[in-house]
């Protein structure tokens, strides 16, 4: 009986022991694999917060230019947005573009407003960041004359009334673009603009004209200014100042250039009969 007693003692005992030693390696285990060494866990809290910083440093517009009649925006393939709108001097929206896949947003600004656009980057409908950009046409007259100064245009050759139309280069050096809406020649010239011989306000088509950014683009007119003679004082052998005046879109304003046309003695095509060499008055 006390044998039996003994026995039921060790087994107990042991039994006891195996369950403490079973409790505190479980334990171990669970520490390990859990929460990792204090050295361990530093390190990954500072990767966690060094990668937030990181996303958060980074710029997500990278490039805002002008192409032609667009602005063109990019954006940083590496940081994801929703959108990419534009508003206007007047706090309208102008442009919308939807950015969750696209890394460029292309905004038609022909027929913007002149002065300060603001860019948003929206990401879950805020904005995460904004640029601004100043939008201006500059537009000058650097060369006009009859049809035959320059040949090379894309003239209706099919009759000689060509020689004999005029055109206007127009040269935009600022950064956005601008509408031409109306052409006339005034002063010295055989047939000057009129509402009667131009009804489509000088501009081929009767259309606005556009011109890129940073670019030159020759304007041919509807009437024949260099034609028929109307004005008593254009005669071969006599030199005459006329002006071009052309009339913008966006800027809203009228720019003037005033030309010499020098009219030869003689040795031209009728109906003017004489050769005409224009020259810039400055």
């Amino acid at each position: 009986m006390n044998q039996q007693n003994s026995i039921s003692r060790r087994t107990a005992l042991k039994t006891a022991l195996a369950s403490i030693g079973a409790s505190a390696s479980l334990a171990g285990c669970m520490d390990q694999s859990d929460t990792g060494t204090p050295t361990e866990r530093e390190e990954t809290s500072e990767q966690t917060t060094s990668e937030e910083e990181e996303e958060e440093s980074q710029s997500i517009i990278s490039s805002v230019k002008t192409e032609g009649t667009d602005l063109v925006v990019k954006r940083n393939p590496e940081v994801s947005i929703d959108r990419i709108t534009l508003a206007n001097p007047n706090r309208q929206l102008a442009g919308n573009a939807d950015m969750t896949v696209a890394t460029t947003a292309r905004f038609n600004i022909a027929d913007h407003v002149p002065g300060e656009h603001t860019i948003t980057a929206v990401k879950d409908r805020k904005p995460v960041e904004s640029q601004t950009i100043t939008l201006r046409p500059e537009i000058e007259i650097i060369e006009a004359g009859p049809g035959t100064s320059d040949p090379s245009l894309d003239w209706d050759k099919r009759s000689s009334r060509w020689k004999f139309r005029g055109f206007v280069r127009i040269r935009n050096t600022g950064n956005a673009p601008e509408g031409i809406r109306s052409l006339s020649f005034s002063g010295g010239v055989p047939a000057p603009t009129t509402d009667s011989n131009s009804p489509l306000n000088g501009i081929r088509r009767g259309k606005s004209v556009n011109i890129g950014a940073d670019s030159t683009k020759a304007i041919r007119t509807e009437h024949v200014p260099f034609g028929n003679v109307q004005n008593e004082d254009v005669t071969c052998g006599t030199e005459l100042k006329f002006t071009v005046e052309v009339e913008t879109k966006n800027l809203d304003k009228t720019i003037q250039k005033e030309f010499i046309a020098k009219y030869g003695e003689g040795s031209g095509e009728p109906p003017l009969g004489c050769d005409i060499e224009v020259l810039s008055d400055e």
